[in-house]
């Protein structure tokens, strides 16, 4: 996330919780992502092309996320 980015979240008061992408394919850890995630959750927000790594998300990678954690917790997506 950009600095940007994230300036803009601390001023309107979000808790902002980070997820760590590892090498080699730089894949969403499903597990911490729902482990992250609570009743105060509101969105996710997703940097794709993933800089530093060019990551660009897969659509199943994506709609493993939208369907199976933002629609299960009723949040946001942003993309």
């Amino acid at each position: 996330m950009t600095p940007t980015i994230l300036g803009h979240l601390y001023m309107a008061g979000a808790d902002i919780k980070c997820i760590t992408l590892h090498p080699p394919d730089f894949a969403v850890p499903l597990g911490e992502l729902r482990f992250k995630i609570s009743k105060k959750t509101r969105a996710i927000l997703i940097n794709t092309l993933h800089n530093p790594t060019g990551k660009m998300f897969t659509r199943d990678e994506l709609n493993e996320i939208v369907a199976s954690l933002c629609m299960e917790n009723d949040v946001l997506w942003i993309g």
